[in-house]
């Protein structure tokens, strides 16, 4: 019985607005956690073997997504679509990737030759 009013007091909290709107909440929490659980061990190993290339590739492509979505969420852009700079920007970050790939293959190639 208590349980049952702390969750409906908390349905009742601004930012949750309203009760449907819990269940995204909750499934985004969780899939949170998954997510979490599932990319630790790939981190801690990309830490291990000293990867910080990767790593901050990663960082700054999350930071870009994050800019994107902010951008095309908050800023009304009348010219492009949110999907269409999304696209862009994602295009750009992987043909930045290349870029990085092949930078850092030349660099290794001349070290070993």
């Amino acid at each position: 019985m208590g349980s049952t009013y702390v969750l409906l007091s908390f349905l009742k909290w601004p930012f949750v607005g309203r009760e449907n709107d819990f269940i995204y909440y909750l499934f985004l929490f969780i899939g949170a956690i998954i997510c979490y659980s599932i990319i630790k061990p790939f981190i801690h190993m990309a830490l291990k073997l000293q990867a910080r290339k990767l790593l901050n590739y990663i960082l700054s492509s999350l930071i870009i997504v994050i800019l994107i979505m902010f951008s095309t969420s908050y800023l009304n852009l009348p010219a492009v679509s949110a999907t269409d700079l999304l696209k862009i920007g994602l295009q750009c970050l992987a043909g930045f990737g290349a870029l990085l790939l092949c930078l850092h293959s030349i660099r290794f190639w001349k070290e070993k030759l």
